[in-house]
């Protein structure tokens, strides 16, 4: 009986695959963005190993699923496919099992891992203006099994077979890195008109920012697309008023940028136009 119970987590053992491959692949990345602002190497570490993941076939995240509490512990099933950037390359481990917390102790994983790190070098170019990153295949995948923990039936997240195949499609996968970033858009325009008239120009044209709160002078605005937050001050000024206004755009760095000074002069006369109409 005791092995029936029991015993099936010995049938889970602990190898090491030889993947067979040597590859490599480089990947850049601006080392500045729009407002000249440096970008660090650790941020494309980590954006490289956000990629890695995000692509080729599935899993492309870890979650954890929760299962039970029993006295002051509760129990959640995990699964799925993580990574972290460290100074040697991006290590990536495909998880299943069970993770315990307690509200007194710190949490325990019974987890199975299948783990293998993408060796990862970078520099710069000789003008500063770009990360050269360059990505290796791992030339071996550990796979352990769970430390014991009664009741329950180990496996690895897949199967050996499987393994390599899917850790080759995230590498085909990952062709560059977005960074994210934000331009913060300010400017002041002169109307020949008081602000009553700016103001109702604005809402007829782009609409308030959120038409059922109380969201002050701000208004919606279209950047590629996307609906951003206009915010508005109004002075008279003369037989006028003048405008100021900022919004705040999200945008992506890789080797070029999302955004471009042209995209920011473009949202410039927009509002400007607007303001005017």
């Amino acid at each position: 009986m005791f092995g029936t119970m029991f015993g099936c987590a010995a049938s889970l053992q602990p190898k090491t695959l030889d993947t067979g491959k040597v590859l490599s692949k480089e990947i850049r990345v601006k080392a500045h963005d729009l407002s000249g602002k440096p970008i660090s190497e650790s941020a494309v570490r980590d954006a490289l190993a956000a990629a890695l993941i995000a692509g080729g076939r599935l899993p492309t995240s870890y979650g954890e699923q929760f299962k039970g509490s029993f006295s002051n512990t509760s129990t959640f099933l995990t699964h799925g496919v993580r990574s972290k950037a460290t100074a040697s390359g991006i290590k990536v481990e495909y998880l299943k099992g069970t993770k315990v917390t307690n509200t007194t102790a710190a949490p325990s994983f019974y987890e199975s891992r299948i783990a293998a790190t993408f060796p990862l070098t970078i520099t710069k170019s000789d003008d500063g203006e770009l990360y050269r990153a360059i990505l290796g295949f791992p030339a071996q995948v550990a796979m352990t099994p769970p430390p014991f923990m009664p009741f329950e039936n180990p496996a690895y997240f897949m199967s050996e077979e499987k393994v390599v195949p899917n850790l080759m499609s995230k590498y085909d996968a990952l062709k560059e890195v977005a960074i994210a970033a934000t331009a913060a858009v300010t400017g002041e325009v002169t109307v020949e008109a008081p602000p009553e008239a700016v103001r109702g120009n604005l809402e007829r044209i782009l609409g308030k920012f959120d038409k059922y709160a109380d969201t002050g002078n701000a208004y919606n605005l279209d950047v590629q697309g996307h609906v951003q937050k206009l915010r508005v001050a109004l002075y008279p000024y003369r037989t006028g008023c003048k405008m100021q206004y900022s919004v705040d755009i999200p945008y992506t760095v890789s080797e070029t940028t999302s955004l471009t000074e042209s995209d920011i002069q473009a949202v410039k006369r927009k509002v400007e136009s607007v303001a005017k109409d």
